[in-house]
């Protein structure tokens, strides 16, 4: 069996076969296999850890206004109250 390696274009997660690759698979009729590997670039995956730190920063920001606006409660209430919310994003993560 003959091996052939291609690079493809992934377009917003689309999978892109241009016209080589078609030719290529038209001309190899019958048994025929083909494999996929994917290499994501760590830029990604560094960009969505800056992305959840940032927006877990608002979210932090966001709870620390709301705390300092509700004066009905005392120092300890609005500090078990932010650490709840900070328990609940940290589960989400």
């Amino acid at each position: 069996m003959n091996n052939k390696t291609f690079e493809v274009e992934v377009k917003d997660g689309i999978l892109v076969i241009p016209p080589e690759i078609q030719d290529y698979l038209r001309q190899c009729q019958g048994n025929t296999k083909v494999s996929i590997t994917i290499t994501s670039s760590s830029d990604n995956s560094d960009n969505l850890k800056e992305k959840e730190r940032k927006e877990a920063k608002a979210i932090l920001q966001r709870a620390k206004k709301h705390a300092q606006s509700n004066v009905s409660k005392s120092f300890n209430e609005l500090w078990s109250d932010f650490n709840q919310v900070k328990d609940q994003i940290a589960s989400g993560f």
